[in-house]
């Protein structure tokens, strides 16, 4: 089965965490919108299984408390991504 993603067309409030706006333009928004598309590719798809699997045990591995791992913050998720920078590929990552 194909999965496909529902998006929205155009995204108008763009705001952080605190409610606050972020200067960011439709073409930022048309970026983000073309990256998450690519992310329910078939191959991409059976990546996630293991890609958890691999985040747990990064978590395991540092030390990471099981309620810090999820949700997760900025910091540890790009500590992860650059750990496993070299093993995957661009299009994986």
């Amino acid at each position: 089965m194909q999965l496909t993603p529902v998006v929205e067309a155009s995204i108008t409030h763009i705001l952080d965490v605190e409610g606050v706006p972020i200067n960011l333009n439709q073409a930022d928004l048309a970026q983000i919108m073309n990256t998450l598309a690519g992310t329910w590719k078939q191959n991409t798809c059976g990546t996630y299984g293991s890609g958890l699997l691999v985040f747990h045990t990064f978590c395991d591995n540092k030390g990471i408390p099981e309620e810090q791992c999820a949700p997760f913050s900025p910091v540890l998720a790009a500590s992860f991504i650059s750990s496993i920078a070299d093993i995957y590929s661009d299009s994986t990552i």
